[in-house]
């Protein structure tokens, strides 16, 4: 049986189509978080030590929400401002405690600015020596945070504190958090705290990463503030203290949700976030697969 050979037809030329690659995005590989009013409500401890240390020199204590206002720049900070308004906001209403001398009180009050500004150290002192003995008698983690971090297993998380570094320790080791993180880095060991970045770009550069990998999680201008200078991505935990005009616009006031009530928001002044979780720490999870 004879064999035909079997015709072979050139295949036309085909341009081959160029395609886009994919920007896929850099996984977040450390997370950084604030401390207080962030990880931890500290706001009740801070204000009982903190009024403890106001009656100790014949001043009178101030509230809870008037406290909140003043930290987040360290306790020094926090006692200047405190003593700058005594004289002007002090009063014996039912928002302040009253001391037992009364005359005495009166007189400090009377004092101009300069003098009250003589007695930071004696308050400073007697406060950091009474929160250090009863720092976490009323403090806790905020909802979702234990869940949070077990779930971030396998990541680097710091924290990143204008709290004493032996205070935030402290406190974490209190609360049971301390083993969920590869570092805690206060003012203590920095030129400059929040909200300048060296304390962000010093923990990046301990752990071995870069801004494109890293996100700050705070509640404060301080943190959005130090974040954005570091070229860090942010997350504004809006259950937090929010002071210092840190609570993020959002654009027209319609927003894009994301699981769990994460909102993306503009990033570009100063102080504004990138995304905010509103109640619940474990909102942040979402987030992190898609910034």
């Amino acid at each position: 049986m004879p064999v035909f050979p079997i015709p072979v037809f050139p295949m036309p030329a085909l341009p081959i189509p160029v395609l886009p690659i994919p920007v896929l995005p850099m996984p977040v590989n450390l997370v950084i978080f604030d401390l207080d009013g962030t990880l931890v409500d500290t706001s009740v401890d801070i204000n009982i030590a903190l009024n403890h240390a106001l009656g100790s020199v014949g001043l009178p204590g101030i509230s809870v929400e008037k406290t909140v206002e003043c930290v987040g720049e360290g306790v020094r900070k926090l006692i200047e401002k405190v003593l700058a308004d005594s004289g002007d906001n002090a009063s014996r209403g039912d928002n302040v405690l009253r001391v037992d001398n009364v005359l005495r009180m009166d007189n400090v009050l009377r004092m101009d600015n300069a003098s009250r500004m003589k007695m930071v150290v004696p308050v400073m002192d007697s406060f950091l020596a009474y929160y250090a003995s009863h720092i976490s008698d009323n403090s806790c983690a905020y909802p979702g945070v234990l869940e949070t971090l077990d779930a971030l297993k396998g990541r680097k998380k710091a924290v990143v504190t204008n709290k004493k570094d032996d205070l935030a320790e402290k406190l974490l080791d209190a609360l049971g958090l301390s083993r969920h993180f590869d570092l805690v880095l206060g003012p203590d060991r920095v030129a400059e705290k929040k909200p300048s970045p060296e304390p962000l770009i010093k923990a990046m550069k301990t752990l071995g990463c870069v801004p494109s990998e890293t996100v700050m999680v705070g509640d404060s201008a301080f943190d959005m503030e130090a974040a954005e200078r570091a070229g860090i991505k942010t997350v504004f935990a809006a259950y937090g203290y929010g002071h210092g005009g840190a609570t993020p616009r959002v654009n027209g006031g319609l927003a894009p949700r994301v699981n769990g009530g994460a909102t993306l928001v503009n990033s570009e002044p100063a102080r504004r976030a990138d995304y905010v979780i509103r109640a619940d720490m474990r909102e942040l999870l979402p987030i992190l697969l898609i910034i």
